[in-house]
């Protein structure tokens, strides 16, 4: 039951969503908010690590589940802990909604394989200019996807992207 009201509340939300949408190029990318699954951080690490040598500030967000204990080898992640940070209902607190909208970015990049709703409530509310997925979604919630085949690895996909993004086709 709650998993079809964030939904519907994701859908409302992603639909009153009024952010200024631009393609951007690979260049003009000049700060990125990287959201992804907590148990992928070992193949989401080298993302971030490319990222920040190219310059570009990287805010990284995920969820940690009620159940899971996980640690991550870096403090620069913003870990949402759902016992503490989600109400009853699986929504997030006012003050962690509060510090989202107060980011600043122009990308949003969604390196999540599994659905997470919380997540996708992250994506549905989000203020970028750009917003750039690898897995599909029943929802309009990208700007642009470059699909993650099964058998190639995120940071495989990544720069797919960043190559696609930096081609002589995107002005």
């Amino acid at each position: 039951m709650f998993n079809f009201l964030q939904k519907k509340k994701i859908g409302a939300i992603s639909q009153r969503n009024t952010r200024e949408k631009a393609f951007l190029n690979y260049d003009s990318i000049k700060q990125v908010l990287l959201l992804f699954n907590i148990d992928e951080w070992n193949e989401v690490a080298p993302v971030v690590k490319r990222l920040l040598q190219q310059k570009k500030k990287v805010i990284v967000w995920t969820v940690r589940p009620k159940r899971n204990h996980a640690v991550l080898s870096s403090e620069n992640i913003r870990v949402i802990d759902a016992a503490k940070e989600l109400t009853w209902t699986h929504a997030l607190r006012d003050e962690v909604e509060k510090e989202f909208r107060g980011l600043h970015y122009d990308t949003l990049i969604d390196l999540t394989t599994l659905e997470d709703n919380t997540l996708n409530y992250l994506l549905a509310a989000n203020s970028s200019r750009f917003c750039i997925g690898i897995r599909e979604s029943k929802m309009k919630l990208y700007d642009f996807i470059m699909l993650k085949k099964e058998d190639s690895s995120i940071i495989d996909t990544f720069e797919q992207m960043q190559h696609y993004l930096s081609s002589n086709m995107i002005k």
